[in-house]
């Protein structure tokens, strides 16, 4: 699948087979996160692979609406690092650049996703950083939930001109 037809069929999916997601493809998806464009160059994020269902039971427990968390074959948890950053208040910035090449590269490798949001709900977060065992200094900012789609969901790329603007508003 090329760029642009994983950018136009991404969909948030939320149902998912019992098939496992090969490692090579995780690790795929990784480097993809790994390649997002940062502020300044500063590689602010850092990765957790979570496989563990009970793991993924418990963050039900602090987000009433992760329930794909149920059924996904793999979780990939991005989580900032802001002592890294180079421009201060710009790692939102660099993990949602992560987020999105996690939820490309998974559609370009016929594999559905979900971002659940963490960030900036300190319930989550703090949730978060008890299940994971993430120091106090690191966010969580979002988690991709992956898994080999039970469910099909039609192509995004109509072009809504109502809201394009040239040049001025």
């Amino acid at each position: 699948m090329d760029a642009i037809e994983a950018l136009f069929n991404r969909r948030s999916i939320r149902m998912y087979t019992d098939k496992e997601i090969p490692q090579e493809y995780i690790e795929t998806i990784l480097r993809a996160a790994m390649s997002a464009p940062s502020a300044g160059g500063s590689n602010v994020c850092h990765y957790i692979v979570v496989k563990d269902k009970n793991l993924l039971k418990e963050v039900l427990n602090y987000h009433q609406y992760a329930h794909m968390l149920l059924q996904a074959n793999v979780a990939i948890i991005v989580v900032a690092d802001p002592s890294l950053e180079k421009y201060p208040g710009r790692w939102p910035l660099n993990c949602s650049a992560a987020m999105e090449n996690i939820l490309i590269a998974a559609t370009a490798l016929g594999i559905g996703s979900c971002w659940v949001g963490i960030y900036p709900v300190e319930e989550r977060i703090n949730g978060l950083r008890k299940i994971f065992n993430i120091p106090e200094n690191l966010v969580p900012f979002a988690i991709a939930s992956l898994g080999f789609p039970a469910e099909r969901k039609k192509p995004h790329g109509e072009l809504d001109k109502s809201i394009i603007h040239n040049n001025k508003w």
